[in-house]
């Protein structure tokens, strides 16, 4: 089996490498395990088994993990969960066969120095014999069920427990019945029985959220996302901004992203409208955005007329439709197509708070619109967890880092810097040093030009920050623009006047652009700074003479 490196290299290691190919084919919806259905077996009691994958409903195809069972209602049967690489992460399955009392749980409790008592062999005895159960300390890959050990046993009867310690001690417990929950404290002797807690808690805290209503392919946000400008063109040919905040009118926002050649969207165009009409009497801006090329714009409209649309109309930028791509990916981790239809709610500050993708419930949206409004973070935690049970401690948020970090992965380099650009002004922290990643970022992928013209717009508001001046002259010097690269260097050596890579490089960018007596007396301060370098910018120099004599013959033979 191949282990995990204990060093790499991030840019050049084969196994990252490789890891980051899978991960990409993985967000394509690709199987990791080639679509591989789930088997389950039933015992039927004479040593042979039955499949019932199927009517079992544990036939799942997606890359399964683990499958946990444990008594997840507390009513006595052992119901299913299972964790897979995909979505959905997590599968809840319950049991509802009710064995009505034919069943034990378990649990240990060891001394303070090991509470878990991993290692203990739990002996139970009945009228069909004796079951052994081992406590372990891991049940599955990245997974464990928990401290209780559920055994199946005859209803109504008093059972044998005995347990042998991790040290070897063995002792009997009285007392333990089948039908219920016990606990093992070492050195009791008596098992003592645990009531499970109330499915409902008897005096709920003051604005707990009640259970949400559910709509198919609807997240709710944990913290509200801010998104980079979304901008389309409007019914007149106009460009304009789908999102960002609303300063004269400071209400939500509904994007109804859709399409002509959409059967969905057009059959849910006639009812979303109705209930536009309404959003917009209460204050909520509502747009339509067409996701269809430019040639198909007239037929969007048509459509929105035919229906009796009351909001505003956009045709989507083909970068805008990518971003938007980009943040459903984001909140599903895979890199799906955009789905239509789709609806985007945003806040008056243009961030996003909900997101409904397919035929939307429109009771739900109309709910969901409250999100728009500051709202207790402890209530959009729980709408937006797996079920609506309280958190124990804080949600990890989404945030707009996650966003930039998939928007910079699908090359929409300039949606990532907007966002980043975005965050720091909403934070009242914009520094455009934040650009020197983007800039190296843009040169490395080959995007030159853009690169520079970034570092330009930096050093017009940072002139004298010496790391852009330094990705300045040296994009400049790779690029032979040795105008810009004697300037540059220049401005270094103002900084730093007896920096030798500094005199290095401008020496050498004069010599290019020319500049014969400032290059002689540059290399003279060069030389007294570090004669060596001085010695590194001959070398140089010859290998450019030599290189320029092999790309012009002529030349190199007068």
């Amino acid at each position: 089996m191949s282990q995990t490196p204990r060093t790499v290299d991030p840019q050049a290691d084969p196994y990252l490498l490789g890891w980051a190919a899978v991960s990409r084919h993985l967000r394509r919806g690709l199987s990791w395990s080639g679509h591989e259905r789930d088997t389950a077996y039933l015992g039927v009691g004479d040593g042979s088994f039955v499949d019932v994958s199927w009517v079992s409903g544990l036939a799942a195809e997606d890359d399964g993990r683990s499958i946990l069972p444990l008594d997840l209602d507390h009513d006595g049967d052992l119901d299913l969960l299972r964790t897979g690489r995909g979505a959905p992460r997590l599968r809840i399955l319950e049991n509802r066969r009710n064995p009505a009392g034919a069943f034990i749980a378990l649990r240990l409790l060891g001394p303070a120095s090991q509470r878990d008592a991993v290692g203990a062999r739990m002996l139970v005895t009945s009228t069909l014999g004796t079951q052994v159960r081992t406590r372990r300390a891991g049940d599955g890959f990245l997974s464990q069920v928990g401290p209780w050990e559920h055994l199946g046993v005859p209803a109504g009867e008093s059972l044998g427990v005995t347990v042998i310690w991790p040290d070897g001690e063995r002792e009997e417990f009285l007392g333990a019945t089948s039908g219920g929950w016990f606990t093992l404290a070492r050195g009791g002797g008596v098992a003592r029985r645990w009531t499970p807690p109330s499915q409902r808690p008897e005096d709920p805290e003051e604005g707990f959220p009640e259970a949400p209503l559910r709509s198919e392919g609807r997240v709710i946000l944990s913290s509200p996302l801010l998104l980079p400008a979304l901008r389309g063109v409007d019914g007149t040919g106009q460009r304009t901004t789908l999102s960002g905040p609303r300063e004269d009118e400071p209400g939500p926002t509904v994007l109804a992203l859709f399409s002509a050649d959409c059967a969905t969207c057009v059959a849910e165009l006639p009812e979303l409208s109705k209930e536009a009409g309404n959003w917009l009497r209460e204050g909520v801006r509502v747009l339509a955005v067409h996701a269809d090329p430019a040639s198909e714009g007239l037929r969007g409209q048509g459509l929105l007329l035919k229906s009796g649309w009351p909001g505003g109309y956009l045709r989507a930028d083909p970068e805008t439709l990518r971003v938007l791509e980009a943040v459903e990916g984001t909140l599903s981790d895979s890199d799906a197509p955009l789905v239509l239809p789709s609806l985007f709610i945003l806040d008056p500050r243009g961030r996003l708070v909900a997101l409904h993708r397919g035929a939307p419930d429109l009771e739900q949206v109309r709910a969901d619109l409250g999100f728009t409004n500051d709202v207790e973070p402890s209530v959009r935690r729980s709408l937006a967890s797996l079920s609506t049970g309280r958190w124990l401690r804080p949600a990890e948020e989404l945030g707009s880092a996650a966003l930039r970090e998939v928007l910079q992965r699908r090359g929409l380099f300039p949606a990532a810097e907007a966002l980043e650009r975005r965050e720091l002004a909403d934070r009242k922290q914009w520094d455009p040093r934040v650009l020197l990643p983007v800039i190296r970022s843009r040169w490395q992928t080959g995007q030159r030009q853009q690169a520079r013209s970034l570092c330009a717009r930096l050093l017009a508001e940072l002139p004298l920050d010496e790391e852009a001046l330094r990705l300045s002259a040296s994009m400049a010097t790779v690029d032979g623009d040795w105008e810009q690269a004697v300037t540059s260097w220049r401005a270094l050596e103002r900084l730093r006047p007896r920096a030798a890579d500094v005199l290095l490089g401008l020496t050498f960018a004069l010599v290019q652009a020319g500049e014969q007596g400032a290059a002689g007396a540059a290399r003279q301060r060069l030389v007294a700074v570090s004669p060596e370098a001085a010695e590194q910018l001959d070398r140089m120099l010859r290998a450019y003479e030599r290189k320029g004599a092999a790309e012009d013959p002529e030349e190199g033979g007068q």
